[in-house]
């Protein structure tokens, strides 16, 4: 019985880790803890991992960043246009933007 699970098995392994390295992503991001941006709504679609977010934010053009939310312990992904309103502060969140940080009076 064992000798039939063996190569199930080994085909779930290789497939949670080809899965796991197949995003080099290669994005240079700027962490902003406790900055939160009115980003999202409850069906929007979630990452439990930051690694999974930073993949599907790199590939997408409309992606300007994540916003991590503490409190359900979900990464989710924030449009350029969102970016632009007004951001607040709150220790719930943290945000993940693309590209290098900026200041404020260098911008």
């Amino acid at each position: 019985m064992i000798q039939h699970r063996t190569p199930l098995l080994l085909l779930l392994l290789l497939l949670l880790f080809s899965s796991t390295r197949a995003c080099q992503d290669t994005t240079q991001w700027c962490t902003l803890p406790g900055t939160y941006y009115t980003y999202y709504r409850y069906g929007d679609p979630a990452y439990a991992e930051l690694s999974s977010a930073k993949c599907a934010c790199a590939v997408s053009d409309a992606c300007g960043g994540i916003a991590y939310d503490r409190m359900v312990k979900k990464h989710y992904l924030l449009s350029g246009e969102t970016l632009a309103r007004y951001s607040g502060t709150s220790f719930r969140y943290t945000a993940y933007i693309k590209g290098p940080c900026v200041r404020k009076d260098e911008a």
